[in-house]
């Protein structure tokens, strides 16, 4: 993937960018290059030498909403009461898609909630079969809070009624009350990093990772001091917790170090999403701001890290969910999409083939009210079921039709009932003769349980 280039004028952040940003309105998006020569001012290094963000001090892309009311950013608005209706709905829903094959059935593991009612793939029906296990045993509820897979294992993460977090079948945070929660993971030759933090119904943010265990003799769970009155927490990177507290304040703290970095220039923040080495904050009004933070106390962001859809973003409004590309991946930023209160998108993206692939998705899904794309790749055949491809990532809409890896969910029991077994969940609408059969055991609607 190419990179923009972006330089520096009179220390504030100028991006020159490639976007290539679309409506659901069907036309077709062609990308364009705007070169903007900058000529570097000779005290372009007077920024505070403890600041871990580029251009906290100038006046970057987000600061052009700053003049907002503050009626505009209050979170009892209209705004951003269909910004939480939104959030709380997304926590519901989650695909991966493990291995980027294009075999029917192969490593698409999606997970929705609905109710008491926890639908599943075929690949994920291991996942509903553990938690349904643990419902019928008493350790979990049948109401479900926020649900995930994650990326590298495809283990089910579900937050229950009673604030329990359970990661397969352990419970994470024993002792503590988690009201939301977020991972991350990284691998590579040398090492598996897997984080996940919580926020607790006292504002805290608690976390664990392999990493932390592995290099840590005390398996205490830690806290990140000085992290209070938090409402969502967003890993970012493998040491690095940003937070939105409940009065749309934002920071990030470092794990290692203990040290919390204010944002103190973002206000009105409702949630934050990572892509790439940016922050993204979704604010009450439906507008966003964005800024690359680098991990390292020692080494601030550099103007080439800069992503090139900053300026793009900083103009949409009406959003009320963000969808990103590769968000445990920082060296891949393809595309960033927005859904919009009405349940359509607005999307940039890197280069024109990247926007050819969005427009075949967030260019054709409408009303919609759930989407995922954890598995960082949207697929120009994502709504064709051609010689059984069903393509990566999903979405529902508000009359629960189905589309992309949404459409794999072929698995379903109420989690009020006694469990009995996989096949029991197997959707009888299905009539499968194998567990592997054709491409039309996928459906158009979210289908009735047994």
């Amino acid at each position: 993937m190419k990179k923009l280039t972006v330089m520096l004028l009179a220390g504030i952040l100028a991006i020159s960018l490639t976007a290539c940003g679309q409506s659901t309105n069907n036309s077709s998006s062609q990308t364009t290059e705007e070169n903007n020569a900058a000529a570097a001012d000779e005290n372009e290094n007077t920024a505070d030498d403890d600041a871990d963000t580029y251009g906290d001090e100038t006046a970057d892309a987000e600061t052009e909403n700053d003049s907002d009311s503050n009626d505009s950013l209050s979170k009892d608005s209209a705004e951003a009461a269909a910004i939480e209706e939104a959030i709380q709905n997304n926590m519901l829903f989650s695909c991966v898609d493990s291995g980027g094959s294009k075999e029917l059935d192969a490593d698409r593991y999606t997970l929705y909630a609905d109710g008491t009612v926890l639908y599943a793939s075929l690949d994920a029906s291991g996942r509903l079969s553990t938690y349904a296990q643990l419902v019928s045993d008493g350790q979990a509820t049948a109401e479900i809070q926020e649900l995930r897979i994650t990326a590298y294992d495809n283990k089910g993460i579900f937050l229950d009624a009673n604030g329990k977090v359970w990661y397969g079948d352990d419970e994470m945070f024993p002792g503590y009350t988690v009201t939301y929660f977020n991972d991350w993971y990284r691998f590579n030759s040398s090492y598996y990093n897997h984080i996940i933090a919580g926020v607790t119904d006292d504002g805290q943010i608690v976390y664990f990772g392999e990493f932390w265990i592995e290099y840590n003799d005390d398996p205490e769970i830690p806290i990140l001091e000085g992290a209070e009155n938090v409402k969502y927490v967003t890993v970012f990177g493998g040491k690095t917790l940003a937070f939105v507290r409940e009065d749309g304040t934002a920071a990030y703290g470092n794990i290692r170090t203990g040290k919390i970095t204010e944002i103190s220039d973002w206000s009105g923040i409702a949630m934050l999403y990572v892509v790439g080495n940016t922050l993204i904050g979704l604010r009450y009004d439906g507008t966003l701001v964005a800024r690359a933070i680098s991990e390292s106390e020692s080494e601030p962001v550099r103007a080439d890290d800069i992503p090139y859809y900053l300026e793009e973003i900083s103009s949409w409004e009406d959003i009320v969910w963000i969808v990103t590309d590769k968000d445990n991946d920082i060296d891949e930023e393809n595309y960033v999409a927005g859904l919009r209160s009405d349940g359509s998108f607005v999307y940039v993206a890197a280069d024109a083939s990247e926007a050819a692939e969005c427009e075949q998705t967030f260019g054709s899904w409408t009303n919609i009210k759930v989407v995922s794309t954890d598995s960082g790749y949207i697929s120009a055949e994502e709504n064709r079921l051609e010689d059984g491809y069903i393509g990566m990532g999903g979405a529902i809409d508000t009359d629960n039709n189905l589309y992309g890896s949404a459409r794999a969910l072929t698995y379903a029991w109420d989690l009020e009932q006694p469990w009995e077994s996989t096949d029991a969940a197997k959707l009888d609408s299905q009539q499968l003769e194998s567990a592997y059969a054709n491409c039309n055991r996928y459906n158009e609607q979210l289908p009735a349980v047994n």
